[in-house]
């Protein structure tokens, strides 16, 4: 019954959360307020992260495709290194640009977005309940955390079989 009663107050969190606000204008300017905060102000930050991510993932592709049977192009695959690529010589620019268009498909973008889109909303709204419900100290405050990580890892595991099931199979 416990599981009944938290996925209940759940839902109804996310019904108020979704429901018409009683002053538009303040929801409105609240909105742009956060798109700014979280977002754009973030955006430098994701920029270093994915500069660098894509570098080493570039560089450890390049010289991890030792075997013949796999082209040196297949590093453009990994999406997101072609500065510290050309910059370490792990690959010519042409390489990674043909490896780039040699394995794109339109329909993965869909799926990633979706992906990211479903994380995003179940990390969001599952820390969210948590914390809206916490009560006490400090004490609860951590076990609240501690418990919104754990049910947003394990739903995020089964999302992402579910997903997968549904867009790959």
């Amino acid at each position: 019954m416990n599981l009944f009663f938290h996925l209940g107050r759940y839902f109804i969190l996310i019904k108020r959360v979704f429901s018409k606000p009683e002053k538009l204008s303040v929801y409105v300017r609240q909105i742009i307020h956060e798109i700014d905060n979280i977002g754009i102000s973030s955006l430098p930050i994701i920029a270093i992260i994915s500069f660098f991510m894509g570098g080493v993932i570039t560089i450890q592709s390049a010289f991890g495709f030792t075997s013949p049977l796999v082209p040196l192009y297949a590093v453009g695959y990994t999406a997101g290194g072609y500065v510290m690529g050309i910059a370490t010589g792990a690959c010519s620019s042409y390489e990674y640009i043909f490896g780039i268009q040699a394995f794109f498909e339109p329909w993965k973008l869909y799926y990633s977005f979706t992906k990211v889109i479903t994380f995003a909303f179940l990390i969001t709204s599952i820390s969210s309940y948590f914390g809206y419900y916490t009560h006490g100290g400090a004490l609860e405050v951590g076990k609240s955390s501690t418990a919104a990580v754990v049910y947003s890892s394990i739903l995020i595991l089964i999302f992402n079989f579910l997903l997968t099931q549904l867009f790959l199979t």
